[in-house]
């Protein structure tokens, strides 16, 4: 008998020492809640050694407030012979910080299958849910990003079509019969029209951008051209406020 006693003592001293020295946090309650068991593993996630935590309710004190209910059923679930697997909750460290925990939890019985208590093996998935939130961030903005670069392309084209219609319309009016101001007018509607065309080439440039599929073009202009477009575009509002605007280029 004595020998007996023994060997139940050493079997019991080395399974205390696999849960201690486990790598992985393991977590028991007695069939109150109130915490019987926890491991080195434990200690370091948290902060709390198991002398700080022997005796105290496991839900009430170690649990952040949201997951109280659902870590008590999982429990009481084990205190009735149910075990939960894969079962994710949060709880507070030493210094106040949450772990986000993934659980496994047995129910735990005596010699003679008498049902005692819970024991549980965690894994600490912080790092995961953060890297897993951030996937999904950048998700989420890539999305946004693709869709903006959709509309743009889309509003583009849809604007290219009138904007065609325009300057077609305009190029038949100025081969007609026209006086001089008539065909400076004409003139500056053209321009115009060529220069919006161009800005709506330039928003679809910026999608091939995001895309990398931009190609760079070197063409000819003239300067003295230009400046004269610029000016003639807006003249007219100028105009309208009693202004009088104009360029220079020297030789």
């Amino acid at each position: 008998r004595k020998q007996v006693e023994m060997e139940k003592t050493r079997v019991a001293q080395e399974l205390q020492t696999f849960i201690d020295t486990a790598n992985a946090p393991i977590i028991g309650c007695d069939a109150l809640g109130l915490v019987n068991e926890w491991n080195n593993k434990a200690h370091k996630m948290t902060g709390y050694s198991k002398e700080e935590v022997l005796g105290q309710n496991f839900v009430q004190v170690y649990i952040t407030k949201e997951f109280r209910a659902s870590v008590k059923r999982v429990l009481d679930d084990a205190f009735f012979g149910k075990e939960t697997a894969n079962f994710e909750f949060a709880l507070f460290t030493k210094d106040n910080k949450r772990v986000e925990v993934l659980l496994n939890a047995t129910t735990r019985r005596d010699v003679n299958g008498a049902i005692v208590g819970m024991i549980g093996v965690g894994q600490d998935i912080t790092e995961m849910r953060r890297l897993m939130e951030q996937e999904a961030l950048l998700f989420q903005a890539q999305a946004a990003n693709d869709a903006k670069s959709q509309f743009l392309a889309t509003m583009s084209h849809e604007m290219r079509t009138p904007l065609n219609v325009i300057l077609g319309m305009n190029d038949l009016i100025i081969e007609t019969r026209l006086n001089s101001e008539q065909r400076t007018f004409a003139e500056q509607v053209k321009t115009s029209a060529e220069s919006l065309l161009i800005l709506i080439n330039d928003i679809l440039d910026l999608t091939k951008v995001e895309a990398g599929k931009l190609e760079l073009v070197a063409v000819d202009f003239d300067i003295r051209q230009v400046m004269e477009d610029a000016i003639d575009s807006v003249a007219s509002k100028a105009l309208g406020k009693g202004l009088e605007i104009c360029s220079y280029i020297g030789p």
